[in-house]
């Protein structure tokens, strides 16, 4: 039970099957699956690591296929396509058919106008704080359809949002949310760009929807991932709380900038910090972080 519909199963069964059924969700492939489907073995787990435990023979390759990811997305058929034309062709099928379409008459949508412009600013706003008051009323729709619409959107695999880290729930709950997009490809399709990263005015913005998808395809099922955001806007990118540990981890496109966990670590000291970084000022010594060792 895969493609569209799964999001309409899901949604349906959810009750009527408690303690009956085994649910397997197959999301578009981590970066270590797509290292293997593109027959690079020798990279395979070689996920946020610094970038001394990565023999420097791969550094130039690891960083050209880290790029194909976040362009072209990891849906397998984009991923095994020959060529960035026929990437493009199935990306724009799976936009308008899947996105466009389906979900629409999956859910019994009727103000579709409203629902594709959602997508569309939601794209164009990875990575930062959307209010949901202000989304509404530039949607023109209420609160609990723009809800509806949001919840949707996650129950078909195409978005992720995630909350505020602080110990009072309350007060979590009542911050704005970020947005990640569960393929970036996709993501790119509905702007519409699919230029390399050099021409691209939202390469660190995309950069971070990747390593989100690396934390997420290595976090347990019990793993929390937020992000941090005072009042004086110190802020970190992403907060992974699994049991009793923290790990802050903060995205930067290129190394020698230095990274403040001062505030962070001033409110919690016990938590780890991780910079990672998508190249060095040396094209030779690039330092691209993986994503299975630290997780």
């Amino acid at each position: 039970m895969t493609g569209s519909s799964s999001a309409l199963i899901k949604y349906q069964f959810r009750e009527s099957l408690v303690g009956r059924k085994q649910v397997f969700e197959l999301y578009p492939l981590s970066f270590d699956e797509f290292l293997r489907f593109k027959e690079e073995s020798a990279l395979s787990g070689s996920g946020l690591r610094a970038p001394d435990d990565i023999p420097a023979v791969f550094h130039r390759r690891l960083s050209a296929l880290a790029e194909e990811y976040m362009r072209f997305g990891s849906y397998p058929k984009v991923v095994l396509s020959p060529d960035s034309d026929a990437k493009q062709t199935i990306l724009l099928d799976l936009g308008s058919s899947y996105i466009l379409k389906d979900i629409k008459n999956l859910f019994k949508i009727g103000k579709i106008d409203q629902l594709n412009h959602l997508v569309r600013y939601l794209a164009a706003n990875i990575g930062k704080e959307i209010s949901l008051h202000s989304l509404a009323t530039e949607l023109a729709l209420n609160r609990e359809t723009l809800a509806n619409y949001i919840r949707m959107l996650e129950e078909s695999y195409i978005i992720r949002m995630i909350r505020p880290f602080h110990h009072n729930l309350d007060t979590e709950l009542r911050k704005s949310p970020k947005v990640y997009f569960m393929d970036t490809g996709i993501r790119n399709i509905l702007i519409p760009d699919l230029n390399a990263l050099d021409l691209r005015a939202d390469k660190g913005a995309l950069f971070e929807n990747f390593v989100y998808l690396n934390l997420f395809h290595n976090a347990g099922q019990l793993s929390e991932i937020r992000y941090w955001r005072t009042r004086n806007k110190q802020e970190i990118d992403f907060i992974v709380k699994t049991d009793n540990t923290l790990r802050a981890f903060q995205c930067k496109l290129r190394s020698g900038r230095k990274v403040s966990y001062k505030a962070w670590l001033n409110a919690y000291p016990e938590s780890t910090c991780n910079t990672v970084v998508l190249s060095g000022a040396d094209p030779e010594k690039s330092e691209l972080f993986g994503w299975q060792k630290l997780i």
